[in-house]
C-alpha cells in the first residue's frame, strides 16, 4: 500500500518534528502507539489499524496527528461519512498537510462542499497542482463559478496529468464554458487517450456545445463509461435539438409553399419526445 508507506513516514516525520528535539531520539508513548497502528494497517489489516487510531482518538480527542492518522486510514476504507462525523468540530486549519487532501475528498464525496472548500482553503498551493484543481472543484460545487476558474492553475503548467486536466474541463463546463472545458478534455485524451474521466468531459463538452448527435454517439460507442442516466440525458439533449432544426425545416418548407411535407419532420421529433419521456420517467430531472 503506497499512500500507507507515504503515510508512515510523514508520521514519523511530522509528529518527531512536533514533539521537539528530546522526541526526536526518542518517540513518545502516542507516537509510537500512532506508528503501530498505520504499521498493522500497511501489513493489510485496514480495520485493525482503523480500531487502534480510534481508541487513541478517544483518549486523545484533540490530537491533530492522531485525527489526520485516522482521516488517511478511514479514506483507504471508504469511510467518508465517518471522517466528516470525526471533523465537524475540527478548525479545518489544524489538520495537517499531509491528511489535508484525503479529508476534503472525504468531505466532497458526502457533499459537504463548502466544508471541502474551507479544508483548502489557504493551503491548496501547498497541496500542488492537485490542491489547486480539487479548490476550484468544490469551490465551483459551492456555487461560486468564477472564483472556480480563477483558482485553477495554468493549463500548460508542467506536471499536470490526465485526470487533472479532465478535473479542469469539468470546472470550466458547470462554470459555462464549454469550449474552453472542450479544449482542456481533449489536451486530456493526447496525453491518455483512454482516460475515462477525459473521454466523458470531452462527451459532455460538446454536447454542451450544440454537437449533441456526436456526443450520443460517442457516448454509446463507450457505453462503459456512461451511466444510464448519463445517456439518457444525452438522448434528451440530442432529440431537444432535432425539434428545434425540425422547427426550423418546417418554416423553411412553409415559405417554399410545401405545406404537406411542412410538418413531418416535427411530427417525427415530437414523437421522439413522446418515446423519450416514456422511458424518462425514472429520471424526473430529464422530464
Amino acid at each position: 500500500m503506497p499512500r500507507l508507506t507515504h503515510l508512515f513516514t510523514s508520521l514519523l516525520v511530522a509528529g518527531l518534528l512536533s514533539g521537539g528535539v528530546a522526541s526526536a531520539a526518542e518517540p513518545t508513548t502516542l507516537m509510537k502507539a500512532r506508528l503501530n497502528a498505520v504499521a498493522v494497517a500497511k501489513t493489510g489489516h485496514l480495520d485493525e489499524g482503523i480500531t487502534r487510531l480510534e481508541n487513541l482518538h478517544r483518549s486523545n480527542p484533540k490530537d491533530a496527528y492522531v485525527t489526520a492518522d485516522l482521516i488517511v486510514l478511514l479514506r483507504l476504507a471508504g469511510q467518508n461519512q465517518r471522517i466528516a462525523e470525526l471533523t465537524k468540530q475540527m478548525n479545518p486549519d489544524d489538520i495537517p498537510n499531509y491528511a489535508r487532501m484525503d479529508l476534503a475528498h472525504a468531505l466532497r464525496d458526502e457533499k459537504q462542499f463548502e466544508r471541502a472548500r474551507a479544508v483548502l482553503a489557504n493551503h491548496q498551493n501547498a497541496l500542488g497542482l492537485s490542491g489547486q484543481i480539487l479548490y476550484a472543484m468544490v469551490t465551483l460545487e459551492s456555487r461560486h463559478p468564477n472564483e472556480a476558474v480563477a483558482a485553477l492553475p495554468n493549463r500548460h503548467a508542467k506536471g499536470l496529468t490526465a485526470v487533472d486536466l479532465a478535473n479542469m474541463a469539468y470546472v470550466y463546463r458547470w462554470a459555462g464554458r464549454p469550449e474552453m472545458a472542450l479544449s482542456l478534455a481533449q489536451q486530456a485524451l493526447r496525453l491518455s487517450p483512454n482516460d475515462p474521466h477525459a473521454l466523458r468531459e470531452d462527451t459532455f463538452a460538446l454536447s454542451d456545445l450544440g454537437a449533441s448527435k456526436l456526443a450520443l454517439k460517442q457516448a454509446k460507442k463507450n457505453r462503459h463509461l456512461f451511466s444510464p442516466q448519463m445517456i439518457n440525458q444525452l438522448q434528451a439533449d440530442a432529440t431537444s435539438d432535432d425539434t428545434l432544426e425540425a422547427v426550423k425545416e418546417r418554416r423553411r418548407l412553409e415559405n417554399l409553399y410545401k405545406y404537406k411535407e411542412r410538418n413531418l419532420p416535427l411530427e417525427a421529433t415530437l414523437a421522439e419526445l413522446e418515446k423519450n419521456r416514456q422511458a424518462f420517467t425514472q429520471y424526473p430531472q430529464l422530464v
